[in-house]
């Protein structure tokens, strides 16, 4: 082979591992930056929006963040709407009468979950868990970059879900334990009795509450103020009966 000849096949295969070694490099280099916009992304924060049905008449909105980060600015745009539901503090029915959803959440941390009650409704109602829920909700993350999500809730499945399936395991402690304080103050009244200075049963689930609260944390309803057993006829007391 001649010197000539020996040149033009050097120069071919270096011009072919030039081109090969570009392409690894572009590759590696496309892999590299999905791989850090992977890990970006995983730190950013994830707002979910649901519903729930823990016990019977009971309907909590469920506002969640179980992303890495905190969430900032969540806002909640209602694309379909339901007439059944009626939120405590709702200026009408719909889930967009809902205060939370009108004015947002402004810092929204890891891991936490904000949950708001509706009114009492019937299970059995006409219409009632008719329609589907359609929600847009945007937030932005630590660096300003907006975020959004697409929810859809179909609200059929509240007529024939299990309430237990909205339930975990700290809520089943709680229950157990307050099951077990009843029973103590049934086999002890004193203790039940001492235990009950300063507080009134709740109107909706018996429980006992402080004479202040305005509502219970058993059953989560808003409660009328305590009744006030002063008289009101202005008399002065009459004398003591002998």
């Amino acid at each position: 082979m001649t010197p000539e000849a020996i040149n033009a096949v050097s120069t071919v295969v270096v011009a072919g591992a030039t081109l090969v070694l570009a392409a690894l490099t572009a590759w590696y280099a496309r892999i590299t930056s999905k791989m850090l916009a992977e890990m970006r992304a995983s730190r950013d924060p994830c707002v979910l929006l649901d519903l729930e049905a823990p016990d019977v008449g009971e309907l909590h909105l469920v506002i969640s963040n179980i992303g890495q980060s905190v969430a900032r600015n969540v806002r909640f745009e209602v694309l379909h709407d339901v007439d059944w539901l009626q939120p405590v503090g709702g200026e009408g029915p719909g889930l967009a009468s809902w205060p939370v959803i009108r004015n947002g959440v402004r810092y929204l941390t890891p891991g936490r979950s904000l949950r708001f009650s509706a009114d009492r409704f019937q299970l059995h109602k006409t219409g009632m868990f008719e329609g589907t829920l359609q929600v847009k909700v945007r937030y932005d993350n630590e660096a300003g970059r907006e975020l959004s999500r697409d929810v859809t809730i179909d609200t059929k499945l509240f007529g024939e879900v299990r309430f237990d399936s909205y339930r975990d395991s700290n809520w089943a402690v709680a229950e157990a334990l307050k099951a077990l304080d009843r029973g103590m103050n049934r086999k002890d009244p004193l203790r039940s009795v001492f235990l009950g200075l300063g507080k009134r049963p709740c109107p909706f689930c018996g429980e006992l509450i402080p004479q202040a609260a305005r509502k219970c944390a058993r059953c989560h309803e808003f409660l009328p103020p305590p009744e006030s057993h002063e008289s009101t006829s202005g008399a002065p007391p009459g004398p003591p009966v002998l």
